[in-house]
């Protein structure tokens, strides 16, 4: 999920959909620019499984992605 989306940002979409319990356990992936800190706390806090910063390394998502589905 992108971080910076327009109308709903991936903190809060993300949020929002852990709020229901059949979807808690799904795995979300932020992947953004955003390397901050500070962005990297809100996005864990918000329930993000794992925060990917761009340009990214598209063997090493794919194994990230494929580890997750596990």
């Amino acid at each position: 999920m992108d971080i910076s989306m327009p109308v709903l940002n991936g903190l809060t979409a993300t949020a929002r959909i852990r709020e229901h319990e059949e979807l808690r356990d799904v795995p979300i992936v932020a992947l953004t620019a955003h390397g901050e800190e500070e962005m990297r706390a809100g996005a864990q806090a918000c329930g993000f499984t794992a925060y990917v910063t761009k340009p990214v390394d598209l063997d090493w998502i794919d194994n990230l992605i494929k580890g997750l589905l596990l």
